[in-house]
């Protein structure tokens, strides 16, 4: 059984990847600046949903780091 993840080039697979894998990394980029802005005027509050903001994003680069890693294995094959 074909789905259609199945007839999407490798290359492209590939390229799709590492533009979300940059998109991310550069989120966090970007809430890791608020965390350290809201350490530096001493708001907790602020921190804390930064931190929380923080978590799923690192979930999401390494499930994209994993999927990279599939698509070379499949490269390979």
């Amino acid at each position: 059984m074909t789905t259609q993840i199945d007839t999407v080039d490798v290359g492209t697979k590939k390229v799709i990847l590492n533009q979300k894998l940059t998109m991310y990394r550069n989120t966090i980029y970007d809430v890791s600046l608020d965390i350290k802005i809201a350490k530096m005027l001493e708001d907790e509050a602020q921190e804390k949903m930064a931190t929380e903001r923080m978590k799923p994003l690192l979930t999401a680069v390494e499930f994209i780091e994993n999927e990279l890693l599939e698509v070379d294995n499949e490269q390979t094959s």
